[in-house]
């Protein structure tokens, strides 16, 4: 073997090494596991006027399991078949208003989901009633705690109210559409559920009424303010 092909057969050599070298030091390594914490199982105090279905745990941030209804079914199905998607999103426009059908019967339009139906609101303008909050629109609560939330519109028309930001209401889920009382007033109560903490905001509006009403609500942590 010449001079010339040792000395490049040792610089080819050093050459490899230093490739490992870098390879060994720059390759991406495996991650050590990292350990997730998750909700406890243990049952939560919330108090006599909590609603049995929402009691659960969960952590800031996520949405507890909430127990089988006939709301919570639809969204189950479409979830499972994909039909009737605006069950699932205020992004999607709810169904044309049937003002006829709920007035013979009002129950089915009630028992249905769908939170677009918060835009579905009439236009401004003579004999219209606009839509308007009873006790303000900002309200500090705790998390797990309930809160009535009362709107003004017409007697017997129907309101949805729907959370942006977690939270549930009688039936589990983050809207609901209600009918108002005698005196027109329409009431759903919002429960800050186990993992609702921080700014929630929520839009009502309804289609006999014009306009809509924001509310919105802080959810403390009491048990980190401690």
């Amino acid at each position: 073997m010449t001079r010339g092909r040792k000395i490049g057969l040792i610089g080819g050599v050093i050459g490899l090494g230093l490739v490992a070298l870098v390879l060994v030091k720059f390759w991406p390594q495996t991650p050590a596991p990292v350990s997730i914490a998750t909700p406890s199982t243990a049952p939560v105090e919330w108090g006599p006027d909590t609603d049995p279905k929402l009691v659960t745990n969960a952590l800031p941030g996520e949405t507890p399991i909430v127990a089988p209804n006939a709301a919570v079914n639809q969204v189950k199905e479409t979830l499972r078949t994909g039909k009737d998607p605006q069950r699932v999103t205020p992004l999607l426009a709810a169904k044309p208003f049937d003002a006829k059908a709920y007035a013979e019967n009002p129950a089915p339009y009630l028992a249905s989901i769908e939170p677009g139906r918060v835009y579905q609101v009439l236009r401004a303008g003579p004999g219209v009633t606009v839509l308007d909050s009873v006790e303000g629109t900002m309200f500090d609560m705790p998390r797990k705690g309930q809160l009535p939330l009362r709107v003004q519109a017409k007697p017997g028309v129907p309101v949805t109210f729907y959370s942006a930001d977690l939270g549930a209401w009688s039936n589990g889920l983050s809207t609901i559409t209600v009918a108002a009382d005698a005196k027109g007033i329409a009431t759903a109560v919002f429960t800050a559920t186990p993992g609702t903490v921080g700014d929630v905001r929520i839009i009502a509006g309804g289609p006999l009424t014009a306009g809509q009403v924001q509310f919105f609500i802080n959810v403390t942590d009491a048990t980190a303010a401690q």
